[in-house]
């Protein structure tokens, strides 16, 4: 009798299971499906438009774009205070957004305060025995070098700054000494000593300028001898060497003025001198063809001739704090017109100054500007344009066809 009480009670049970078996493979049973999200879009392919590869939000901290290399996205992790972004931690990211290859502590010194992007930090070509490397003059006036794979320092050099690639080599001023390093070791190849206290280093040439405290400019070589001195003009606000070429930007009485010289036999040669009655802080200079591109205030940037300095064009609208990304036949910039703390990003051609703002299709279907609020400076790798919106959001942006490489 009991058995017969259980049997009752077992057998609804497994009259369900075969039911609930059969209906969790049918449509009909949605209940008992998993959830599943919207079927992913396609990726568009490349017909002229630009369009988001992808976007990346899983960061907390706000972001910037430093350089895109070969190894990944060299990405700065740090803080923004009074609108000032304060670098804490370097970064490097895949191609796809979607993983971290290594995360470092760092505190980069800033040439101008305040300007993120003035950091001296430089990709160094990898050897036959050394691996891809990346070199950062740190707070403290540290070279630090690190493994681009791994993120590990490779070696750091105390009491150098100013470091720059001269032939297979780095150069620095460590300890008021014109220094030549190894790139493999960070030994010391060779040095020599100094009668100031540099404040700047460049390569023209197979010549080394020097900067001093008192803004004048010094001309040598470490194999020594006399060489013509540098036409230093006063109030020399910034420095730059370009293709073969010194310039200089001063103070004038009413604005600024930019001037290139040229070392020809054994003197130097004022090629062109123009005055800009004003220049933001963020002043930089861009080689495109045979011209140099750089902002001359009012939210405007030009191009004038590298070996005349004639005026080839000039487009407003721009703003200069973010250094220009580039590809074989124009400049990627920031539009002055901010949007919610965003600003629309344009493309310059290099030949004429005409802009192109670039636009996408917006999830109602409607053509609206792509905004950004900072963009990577630096070539344009395999037609993808890498920058950040939102403070912490990383996105991808097609703005060529993918290279191809040839059989």
């Amino acid at each position: 009798m009991r058995s017969s009480k259980l049997f009752h009670h077992l057998f609804p049970c497994a009259a369900i299971l075969p039911i609930l078996l059969l209906c969790s493979t049918l449509a009909g049973c949605p209940e008992l499906n998993p959830r599943v999200g919207p079927v992913d879009r396609s990726r568009p392919t490349w017909n002229g438009s630009p369009f988001i590869e992808w976007e990346v939000s899983t960061f907390l901290n706000p972001l910037l774009t430093w350089q895109v290399l070969n190894e990944g996205i060299l990405v700065y992790e740090g803080s923004l205070r009074d609108g000032v972004f304060d670098t804490e931690k370097a970064v490097l990211i895949d191609f796809s957004g979607n993983k971290v290859l290594w995360r470092k502590a760092m505190s980069p010194v800033l040439a101008l305060p305040g300007q993120a992007f003035s950091a001296t930090a430089f990709p160094i070509p990898s050897g036959p025995n050394r691996p891809p490397q990346f070199l950062t003059w740190v707070r403290g006036d540290v070279l630090r070098v690190q493994n681009l794979n791994t993120g590990e320092d490779t070696w750091n050099r105390p009491g150098c700054r100013h470091p720059v690639l001269y032939r297979e080599r780095l150069a620095a001023v460590c300890f008021d000494r014109l220094t030549l390093i190894d790139p493999d070791s960070g030994l010391i190849v060779t040095s020599q000593k100094l009668g100031f206290s540099p404040r700047g280093l460049w390569v023209l040439q197979e010549h080394f300028i020097l900067l001093d405290a008192e803004n004048n400019l010094h001309f040598l070589r470490l194999t020594g001898g006399t060489l013509p001195k540098i036409p230093t003009p006063g109030r020399l606000a910034r420095v730059f060497v370009h293709d073969g070429h010194l310039l200089m930007l001063s103070h004038s009485r009413d604005g600024f003025v930019l001037q290139s010289l040229s070392f020809s036999g054994q003197r130097w040669v004022l090629d062109w001198k123009t005055e800009i009655n004003q220049v933001p802080e963020a002043f930089w200079i861009h080689g495109f063809q045979e011209t140099v591109i750089f902002p001359i205030g009012f939210n405007c940037i030009a191009s004038r001739g590298l070996k005349r300095g004639e005026e080839v064009w000039i487009s407003c609208g721009i703003d200069p704090r973010n250094p220009p990304a580039w590809d074989e036949d124009g400049i990627f910039l920031l539009s002055s017109r901010t949007e919610n703390a965003h600003r629309p990003v344009i493309y310059v051609d290099g030949y004429n100054g005409l802009q192109t703002p670039l636009f996408r299709n917006s999830d109602d279907q409607n053509i609206v500007p792509f905004l950004a609020m900072t963009i990577s400076p630096g070539r344009v790798l395999h037609g993808v344009l890498h920058g950040v919106h939102s403070t912490s959001r990383l996105f991808a942006l097609r703005v060529a066809a993918p290279e191809v490489k040839k059989p």
